[in-house]
């Protein structure tokens, strides 16, 4: 019964989560092959893995009603570094957290060394190495980064499974061995391995939105870590990808990070003057750009003259640069007459 218990539990959790399915599929998978593998006494255990796997495919198609084959484009973004080892990597990630990354990969090193990985360790193998599934997306905790989030998780399952051989057998000096790693591999995931640093500046956020509320916007194109948290507490419209061309210029504005007024007075063409196309705010990262001010100040700056500059305006996620991915599209196909509409009119209207 607990494995139908963990079936149902990884059921769950794919309604909360599609990353979920992930995980479930590699555990039913190493569920069925197990099921295979065995003879006899578990010949019992097939029918309900079997009932179990019936079950999923069933929570699948509900989830599935919100998943689209078009969502494989997210993927795309060449980090083919596996999931764990580029959380890793990242510089912002706590330090505790990266010791026990590493003493992860330790622990994991002297379990299979100690206790070779048999066919009774085919489930937790399998739930492990969806940590090590390519993170694919360059941004912070891409779909990769996600899973890799889980190594010290199962790595400790890992260990926890290959400690005894049998129900009888009796603890030996190597079985406490690994009951000290698989301990000290959670030693640090305490409060401080998650500093307050690693949230959103939440504050700063509140402060730019109720500056903004001063301002006419109509539609704000804005760095996809606010994005969601302006347009909710403001109640406007907001992007986080380029501007469609078919937009009016003039009612789009920019919340620009980075460039001083300097800077900007220095590109900005001569009829966008401060005050009516560009505005200081109190927040000393940000100015606000009129939307074709902005593209005209962007086009001036030339890679080879100022490459610092180039690099922040076309590279730099603080300041959306990538247009709307195509997938993104199919489901605007039969809005309503919008202000901001994401396909152009004629498209809209199938035309």
């Amino acid at each position: 019964m607990h494995w139908l218990a963990l079936i149902g539990l990884m059921a769950l959790a794919c309604l909360c989560h599609r990353v979920a399915i992930v995980h479930a599929c590699a555990l039913i998978a190493a569920l069925v092959i197990l099921a295979l593998a065995t003879t006899g006494a578990l010949r019992s255990g097939r029918l309900v893995i079997g009932a179990a796997v019936v079950f999923d495919y069933i929570v699948f198609a509900i989830v599935s009603k919100n998943v689209s084959w078009q969502d494989i484009a997210r993927l795309n973004g060449g980090n083919f570094l596996p999931g764990a080892v580029s959380l890793a990597l990242q510089p912002g990630l706590p330090w505790a957290i990266k010791l026990e990354f590493a003493l992860c990969l330790v622990a994991l090193t002297v379990a299979i060394a100690i206790r070779r990985p048999g066919i009774r360790l085919l489930v937790p193998v399998a739930l492990l190495m969806t940590a090590f599934i390519p993170a694919f997306g360059q941004e912070p905790f891409s779909f990769g980064e996600r899973l890799g989030l889980f190594f010290p998780y199962f790595c400790t399952v890992f260990i926890c499974s290959s400690v005894r051989e049998d129900g009888t057998a009796a603890l030996r000096t190597p079985d406490y061995a690994l009951i000290a790693l698989a301990v000290a591999v959670n030693a640090f995931r305490i409060d401080y391995s998650y500093p307050l640093s690693l949230n959103p500046p939440y504050e700063q956020y509140a402060k730019l939105t109720d500056e903004l509320g001063e301002y006419d916007i109509p539609m704000l194109i804005l760095h996809r870590g606010m994005h969601f948290y302006y347009k909710y507490t403001s109640g406007r419209d907001a992007f986080s990808y380029e501007p469609e061309k078919h937009w009016d210029g003039k009612r789009v504005w920019r919340l620009v990070h980075g460039v001083s007024p300097e800077e900007a007075f220095a590109y900005l063409p001569t009829e966008c003057s401060w005050g009516e196309a560009a505005e200081r705010l109190r927040e000393p990262q940000y100015l606000l750009v009129r939307e074709n001010c902005y593209a005209q100040m962007r086009a001036a700056i030339r890679q080879d003259m100022n490459p610092e500059l180039y690099d922040l305006l076309w590279s730099n996620t603080m300041n959306p640069s990538r247009p709307r991915p195509d997938f993104l599209y199919k489901k605007h196909t039969d809005d309503p007459e919008e202000a901001f509409p994401a396909l152009p009119p004629q498209a809209t209207n199938g035309s």
